[in-house]
């Protein structure tokens, strides 16, 4: 393993760990997916300026997710079960993405994954392409009904979002956003209020529970 394999590990583990969510690795979403009675969707939560660059083959996007208005928590024999698993840079968007699917939409905790993120899947071999927007519309000589289809095409091109994660594998070319750019901002300003809400709120807990334990010493 590479040093920069171990620090997109370390880097990701630092985000994935703040949610009680598994985060998995792409060989073990792989293992998913051959499970015939698992429909792996796999939920692309970046940006759009990202996902121009490329996408993980076969994954879609939020909107297309939530067009779907899937059946959730399905557990019997004999039906499809649904897992989603939401992925983005590093872990971070995805982890709230996938929360927001547990918490306030009512998908089970056994059901939704965290996808560690390409910058680290980088090093498990993406299979990467240009989103569906993009692709080339050919027409197929031998349908009879003279139809389009869809041409993909294969990338090594990929979005890392910033510097600070700019640590794929080398055989991929990597695309961030200038540090001025506003979503760049955006996350760092985020990442801080988040850290201060979690400080704060730790305090008054920690405060709330002494406080019960000196009512409870003078009683």
């Amino acid at each position: 393993m590479t040093r920069n394999h171990e620090e997109a590990l370390k880097l990701c583990d630092s985000y994935t760990s703040k949610f009680n969510i598994t985060s998995i690795s792409l060989s073990l979403l792989r293992s998913l997916q051959t499970c015939k009675t698992n429909h792996v969707l796999l939920v692309d939560v970046r940006t759009e300026e990202e996902r121009n660059v490329s996408m993980i083959k076969g994954a879609i996007n939020e909107t297309q997710f939530e067009a779907m208005q899937l059946k959730k928590n399905v557990h019997s024999d004999d039906e499809i079960k649904y897992i989603v698993v939401p992925y983005c840079t590093i872990g971070h968007r995805s982890g709230i993405f996938a929360t927001q699917l547990i918490e306030s939409k009512g998908w089970d905790k056994d059901l939704v994954f965290n996808g560690q993120g390409v910058v680290p899947w980088s090093y498990e071999s993406l299979d990467l392409e240009v989103p569906l927007e993009h692709h080339t519309m050919v027409k197929d000589n031998d349908n009879d009904l003279n139809a389009p289809i869809i041409k993909t095409t294969s990338t090594f091109n990929l979005h890392v979002f910033g510097s600070r994660w700019d640590i794929a594998d080398p055989k991929y070319v990597t695309t961030t956003f200038s540090v001025w750019n506003g979503r760049v901002w955006g996350c760092m300003i985020f990442q801080i209020v988040y850290k201060w809400m979690v400080n704060i709120f730790a305090r008054f807990c920690c405060s709330n529970n002494n406080n019960s334990n000196i009512n409870s010493g003078s009683d």
